[in-house]
């Protein structure tokens, strides 16, 4: 998890590459939920949506979902060396989901979930992950719209039964007190039919269906979407906030928990149309916002909201609106990605609707190139069997701190080991200049970077890159030497 990835290059004759190294995590077959003190906790999802008239036009459907999850450690110490994953638990293959070939069903083909930020982002080296505490990740990706004969991929039946049903796996790895750790979890959704509704607006046309009280409490929320910086880094993070959308009537739409009743529920999502968003430039790492519920009895009332995208059992009601920020810690740069957020809200007679305005651009994120300068030097040439010690230095030439890793997006270096070079055990940490309070862990890939691990592998000769993950925000204009 790399915010920004710096990759240097190194050209050398055959030789030894000194560096240092020190821990990983591998997955194990052998996971549960939750396993000692290490939890999973999967955010609520049920339905991804689906324009029922997705033929005529095709796309005219939002196509990806964030998908988020909890990683907490209930016990009463700190969890060290904390890796997330999402993708494929059974086959240990992050960024790739289980697939299926629907038996008894109209639908043509083999569908998955494709993961839009690639392998590399499927992984996040948390770090350490104090008692008590939780954090959140959040991954997008996108699904299939129709099958191999353009057929969409839902059914005609309110039970769910005939709709396509797509799964995920989300895993985590700890050491906690001395001994590694890991719980896993998985969740399976259905692609649904769902209506394009007017009612359902993230751009809303006024704010006359917002109660004054609310009105009143936040005068400087001015109806619309917008970033709350005009100004922002890599290493740093900025906010997309949407005012006022307008969800209409929110009452018994599917039963989505297998209860018997119509579920009155509704779902937020920043990022509909993947193809003009990237996930690598731009990471979301945190949802909050107010709801504003006005119900046929009673007053109406709010319901403020953090690291949430689902909500259900509304009171029968007249409408809701609401007010979502949207926080995206900046990986890279230069880049700008299009947010297209959408919504989609029980709509009454066991349906569900989605945004009519599905497409209108909630807004343009932009990132300048990384504030940092980064030096190699190494010897130009050497002699077989010799050791050869390079040396990476990097310079925070902006005027703000880079990197975020409380929100596990740290200032990450990244180094390819090229061709004819082993790995020298044990020299990626030696002799190292950090600033102050700030520490780097040392991260070993043997598969050029889809997967990491916190401890050197065995053997060492199979390390083709190393990551240096740093645990405290780089100041401006610090030096530091590796």
């Amino acid at each position: 998890m790399s915010a920004p990835k710096l990759d240097t290059t190194i050209i050398m004759n055959k030789g030894l590459l000194v560096f240092v190294c020190m821990l990983i995590c591998c997955t194990s077959i052998f996971g549960q939920n939750p396993n000692g003190d290490l939890r999973i906790e999967m955010l609520t999802y049920y339905n991804l949506v689906v324009d029922h008239n997705i033929q005529t036009p095709a796309g005219a459907s939002p196509k990806s979902v964030y998908f988020g999850v909890k990683i907490c450690n209930d016990g009463n110490n700190d969890m060290e060396d904390v890796f997330a994953y999402i993708g494929d638990y059974d086959n240990v293959t992050p960024g790739t989901y289980p697939t299926t070939t629907p038996s008894g069903m109209p639908y043509s083909g083999t569908f998955s979930f494709t993961h839009e930020g690639g392998e590399k982002d499927a992984t996040r080296f948390i770090g350490t992950l104090p008692a008590g505490e939780c954090v959140t990740q959040y991954w997008l990706v996108s699904y299939p719209l129709m099958d191999a004969n353009n057929n969409p991929v839902f059914g005609a039946n309110s039970n769910q039964n005939d709709d396509l049903h797509l799964s995920y796996d989300v895993w985590a790895s700890a050491v906690d007190n001395g001994s590694f750790i890991e719980a896993n979890d998985s969740k399976t959704v259905q692609l649904r039919a769902q209506l394009s509704a007017s009612a359902n607006k993230i751009w809303p046309n006024t704010t006359s269906k917002v109660p004054n009280q609310f009105l009143n409490a936040f005068p400087n929320k001015q109806l619309g979407w917008r970033q709350t910086t005009n100004t922002t880094h890599p290493g740093a993070s900025v906010v997309l906030e949407g005012i006022w959308f307008d969800l209409g009537v929110v009452n018994k739409g599917f039963d989505n928990n297998g209860d018997f009743q119509r579920d009155n529920n509704f779902m937020l999502q920043p990022v509909g149309n993947p193809g003009t968003f990237d996930p690598n430039c731009f990471r979301l790492v945190k949802v909050s916002g107010l709801i504003v519920v006005k119900p046929k009895k009673g007053s109406d009332y709010s319901i403020e909201f953090e690291d949430q995208f689902h909500f259900e059992n509304m009171p029968e009601n007249t409408g809701v609106v609401g007010m979502v920020f949207y926080e995206f810690a900046v990986l890279n740069g230069p880049c700008s990605a299009e947010l297209s957020p959408y919504q989609e809200a029980a709509s009454g007679n066991d349906r569900e609707k989605f945004n009519a305005d599905f497409g209108t651009p909630g807004g343009v994120l932009t990132s300048p190139a990384p504030g940092t300068q980064l030096t190699v030097t190494g010897p130009p040439t050497a002699n077989p069997g010799d050791n050869i010690q390079i040396e990476i230095s990097t310079e925070n030439t902006s005027t703000l701190p880079i990197g975020m890793p409380s929100q596990a997006a740290p200032l990450v270096i990244e180094q390819a080991i090229p061709t004819g070079l082993l790995y020298v055990p044990g020299s990626a940490e030696i002799n190292n200049t950090l600033p102050t309070g700030v520490n780097a862990n040392v991260l070993y890939s043997t598969d050029d970077g889809a997967t990491w691990l916190r401890t050197q592998p065995n053997p060492t000769s199979s390390i083709n890159r190393i990551q240096w993950v740093f645990d405290n925000p780089i100041p401006s204009g610090e030096l530091h030497i590796i």
